[in-house]
């Protein structure tokens, strides 16, 4: 028996539905040669794969009618607000799947471009940029939603990675200059800029969840990072994830501190991170809210791994680290629920890790802090109690794998795409990245659900936007 509230992330959610599947039938036949040879014939079923690329050139013709009145003659037009956005020259469906492929699967834009431009229709990177960023409007309302709802959340899990953009790079080299980002650094900066300056995305997004976090000392963090944050509204559904990218000032404690700004005083005081222990990464006090860290086993395992399997000290350390794992597999295929986490984990997980605690209490009286060997030894020890705090919580993870997996395309985007140009870009890539990959946690082909949103009035969606979210998508098939 499983409990959905043991449920541990799925790593389905780095896949988003963006290829529509046809089924068709084809019939080989025997020749006219092979027919006249043979006495009773039959159909042998069988499966082939095609995979085709095509652009395909709508003619629309808008009936138009000519209205008269007593100011005179007018023309109306029939409306094609359900076949693309007005003044574009693309579907609802194009911008899906342009979101798909350059938000999910990081395809750059000028590469897009060039594959889809034919003698009857060309395409550059930059217009392609602009109806990305035109979807991303369109969803700012439900990511906004999404972070406040991700404050009622009582397990926060998450992760950084640098980010470099080229707009950030050349501001910062510009010493005592103007900065950019200062109409939004802070939420009241941003959202005097919203009354100013009218809408924009990273003003909107500022006005949330701010953009530039300040250190101890008072002076404001120099490092621009993009951090994950994951959390489920309903413990007991794990279709309530929500993942959520913010590219910003900061690390993931930041994000995390500001998110919490918006949680209910109805819900529990307690809240649990799970992070990889970094100082920067600890969360700001917030008042009547408790906070509990639990740490990654990955980390702690991986400073054994990087002085290799050879070395005796190394060798044992990995073993146990091993024995861990494999009693997590068993509780995936057994059936995760609390009786049998908490059983497999209080006894057989628990006696590894005291025998890793041993072992590395003999490691370091052996080796100092500088060795591999002393720093390995001496991070379990410090950390013990926080890396092992999932041994009495049967819904936390042992690793915080799945967080780091959600920023390894970041790397593959930075390097391929225009998204490195500038701020108003990378923004646009949050929220896409979280829209996509909150309808699949939620259980949405993410194809079918942009197909739904993106025609819909954006008044509608920006006065109710709960209305619209992933999980509601499920409701009105």
């Amino acid at each position: 028996r499983s409990d959905l509230e043991c449920a541990l992330p799925d790593e389905a959610l780095l896949q988003a539905g963006c290829v529509e599947v046809i089924s068709e039938e084809v019939v080989c036949d025997l020749s006219e040669e092979d027919k006249a040879k043979v006495g009773r014939s039959f159909y042998d079923e069988r499966t082939r794969v095609d995979f085709n690329i095509e652009v395909v050139l709508q003619k629309i013709f808008v009936e138009k009618g000519e209205v008269t009145s007593e100011q005179g003659k007018t023309l109306i037009s029939a409306s094609t607000a359900l076949i693309g956005p007005p003044k574009k020259s693309v579907t609802w469906n194009f911008l899906t799947n342009l979101a798909i492929l350059c938000g999910q699967y990081s395809m750059p834009f000028n590469r897009f471009a060039t594959m889809l431009t034919t003698d009857a229709q060309s395409f550059s990177s930059s217009q392609l940029a602009s109806h990305f960023s035109y979807v991303a409007e369109r969803m700012c309302p439900i990511y906004l939603t999404l972070a406040r709802q991700l404050a009622s959340s009582d397990i926060f899990a998450g992760d950084d990675t640098s980010t470099r953009t080229v707009e950030v790079s050349r501001a910062l080299e510009g010493e005592g200059e103007q900065k950019p980002w200062d109409n939004y650094s802070s939420l009241d900066r941003a959202a005097k800029s919203l009354t100013r300056d009218g809408f924009s995305l990273a003003a909107s997004i500022g006005a949330i969840l701010g953009f530039v976090s300040n250190k101890k000392d008072g002076n404001q963090k120099h490092s621009f990072n993009t951090s994950v944050v994951s959390g489920r509204t309903n413990p007991y559904e794990p279709r309530s994830s929500i993942v959520l990218f913010r590219s910003h000032f900061g690390s993931f404690g930041d994000l995390v501190s500001q998110i919490l700004g918006y949680r209910s005083s109805e819900q529990s005081n307690a809240v649990t991170v799970l992070s990889d222990l970094a100082s920067v990464n600890k969360v700001s006090k917030i008042e009547g809210i408790s906070i509990i860290y639990a740490g990654c086993t990955s980390h702690a395992r991986r400073r054994w791994a990087k002085i290799g399997d050879d070395d005796v000290y190394a060798d044992s350390m990995l073993q146990q680290f091993f024995n861990l794992y494999h009693c997590e597999k068993m509780l995936d295929v057994a059936g995760r629920n609390t009786d049998n986490v908490l059983a497999v984990r209080q006894k057989a997980e628990k006696r590894y890790w005291e025998a890793l605690k041993e072992d590395c209490e003999m490691v370091a009286k052996k080796w100092s802090k500088q060795t591999l060997h002393g720093d390995a030894a001496r991070y379990i020890l410090k950390n013990f109690d926080v890396i092992t705090r999932y041994l009495d919580d049967p819904r936390l993870p042992m690793t915080n794998d799945f967080s780091e997996r959600m920023l390894r395309p970041e790397k593959l985007i930075q390097a391929n795409s225009m998204f490195r140009q500038s701020l108003e870009g990378r923004f646009a890539l949050d929220i896409v990245r979280t829209i996509l990959q909150t309808s699949i946690a939620a259980g949405v082909n993410a194809q079918e659900y942009l197909n739904w949103l993106l025609p819909t009035d954006p008044k509608l969606v920006l006065a109710n936007p709960e209305n619209y979210m992933p999980r509601k998508f499920l409701d009105k098939k």
